[in-house]
Parts: structure tokens; sequence; C-alpha cells
């Protein structure tokens, strides 16, 4: 671009500058092309001892907040329950960025009468597209129901235990007791304890 010399201009002229960033795009540009960043976070879930529905349904609740920089109006949860078949279970909202919802019920489940149930909980998708964050979707629990003391086999294992590491099945036998033989067998894997 060349522009006149200061002399040449005429009394009416005005020089509009405007300050353009190292990515060759203004401030105004950058606020019309930034693309949007989905990041909800999942935290503290909790199931409830004391639920309405009876011993073996528990109402789902855990912490959510948005992370990004664009507000969310649909979550798309995966809910697993000891290794089974994963449910995919929507929510709509008007999660605005910034926002933390504690207390968020996400579902009632059905647990088996075992010892041991693993609940995995995940974000599928924020308004139809992936989490662009993945690291702080996911929550793992293990829950001791104690209906009875342990007495028989049990495995360990992550794939298709009744419980899924050592040290939930360490916390069963000590907080259902044991009332009889009690044998362990654990599945092939690595396990950090």
């Amino acid at each position: 671009v060349t522009f006149p010399a200061i002399g040449e201009m005429a009394a009416s002229s005005v020089l509009h500058l405007e300050t353009i960033g190292s990515s060759g795009c203004s401030n105004a540009c950058l606020e019309v092309n930034t693309p949007p960043i989905r990041d909800m976070f999942v935290s503290d879930l909790q199931l409830d001892t004391n639920s309405p529905f009876g011993p073996e349904q528990r109402e789902v609740s855990l912490t959510l907040g948005n992370l990004g920089n664009t507000a969310v109006n649909e979550i798309v949860f995966g809910v697993q329950l000891n290794h089974g078949e994963p449910e995919l279970i929507s929510h709509l909202g008007n999660w605005q960025p910034g926002v933390i919802e504690s207390d968020f019920i996400l579902s009632t489940i059905q647990l088996a009468p075992q010892p041991g149930q693993q609940l995995k909980i995940w974000i599928h998708s924020l308004d139809g597209f992936s989490d662009m964050q993945p690291s702080n979707d996911t929550l793992l629990i293990t829950c001791v129901w104690c209906q009875e003391a342990l007495n028989g086999l049990y495995t360990v294992g992550q794939t298709a235990g009744q419980f899924g590491s050592i040290s939930d099945a360490i916390s069963a036998s000590v907080n259902c007791g044991v009332a009889g033989p009690v044998e362990f067998r654990i599945e092939e894997g690595i396990y950090r304890e």
C-alpha cells in the first residue's frame, strides 16, 4: 500500500490505522475467526446411598463445568456399569463458559447385588462435537456393596472382573467381611496400586 505524503493529503482526509496481530488478523478479525473451544469437565462422581428408588437403584450425580470459550447446549454422556454395554445419555441445558454446576443429576442406575461395582462415566460429545480436551472427561468409581460377607471365588480384572483393582478387592473384604475361604483370581494386566 502506498500512502500519499502528508502535504498531499486533503484537509478532509482521515488516516485509519488498525493494529494487526502477529497472525495477520486484527482484534476484530480474531473475535470473528476464533474457532469455538468446546471443553467440559466432570468430577466428584457420587452415588446416592439414600435412594428413594430402593437399595439397588442409585441416583448418579457429579460436578461439571465449562472450560471452553463457547456455550454448550447439549452434553451426551457415556455410562458403563461393570464392563457392560455402554449407554449414551443426553442432557439439554445452557452451560456458559466458566460455569461450574455441582450436584448435577446424571441418571439413575440399577446396581447388581455383588460386592464390587465399577461405574465409568465420560463425556461423549458436546453439541454434536468431540470435546477438545478429553483428559478431563472421564470418571471411574468402584462401589463396595455389602449384601453379605465375601465367600468363594472372585475375579480382579480390568475387563471382566467383579473388582477393577486389587485395592477394590481388599476394600470389599475389609468392609464386607469374610465368611469362608476367599480366592481372588487376577486377570493379566498392569495394576498400579
